[in-house]
């Protein structure tokens, strides 16, 4: 008998990170025992990576620190768009600081079949960066041009760009935009609130 998979996977290559952003419990050790996943466990996860049709690479830690996270890049499934899932193809995403980002990376990442790399940026200048995740906004947007200078007319991976709205850069938004977008050329970009409130809380913060 054929065994059955679940569908949907969520795997954290990594609870480990080399950035403390303001919002994150990394910034006031609240992450009980950082660490990177087991490479042993690579090889027990692939039949379950081949056979779903979702998988999220990243948790609270940085993957692109993982070897975990590199070494199952090669087992991914067929790639599709998160809005058209198709029979057989997966959408696998990754949520990275892309502030690690070296040759043989790029050459790893465009071999795989990773469907999105979604950027944590939060700020759409070098103040507003290094004041929310305290390091360099120029090599994080370098590596980011970098990436997708490499990726050229390749349909996958798709990059996006996210940011976390709080006081310190919500009335970026726009520039983020204009930033993301038109400037860099990302494909998407996300915005959340930070804290779980009322709606008319959150539409307040909006309007800030």
């Amino acid at each position: 008998m054929r065994p059955e998979y679940p569908g949907s996977l969520i795997i954290e290559t990594s609870s480990a990170c080399n950035l403390k952003c303001v919002m994150c419990p990394q910034a006031i050790d609240a992450v009980n025992r950082p660490m990177h996943m087991d490479e042993s466990l690579v090889e027990k996860l692939v039949p379950f990576v081949k056979n779903s049709h979702s998988i999220q690479l990243h948790g609270i830690g940085e993957p692109f620190l993982s070897k975990s996270f590199w070494a199952l890049l090669e087992y991914l499934p067929p790639p599709t768009d998160w809005k058209a899932w198709a029979q057989g193809k997966c959408v696998s995403s990754v949520n990275t600081n892309l502030t690690i980002l070296k040759k043989e990376h790029i050459t790893k990442i465009l071999k795989s079949n990773l469907s999105i790399i979604n950027v944590s940026l939060d700020a759409a200048n070098e103040k507003t960066y290094r004041k929310i995740r305290g390091y360099d906004f120029k090599k994080v947007i370098d590596n980011l041009k970098n990436l997708i200078k490499a990726r050229g007319k390749r349909e996958f991976p798709k990059i996006w760009a996210n940011m976390t709205l709080m006081k310190e850069n919500v009335t970026e938004v726009i520039d983020f935009l204009d930033l993301a977008i038109g400037d860099l050329g990302c494909d998407h970009v996300s915005t959340w609130i930070m804290n779980d409130m009322p709606l008319s809380e959150k539409k307040n913060i909006i309007k800030i």
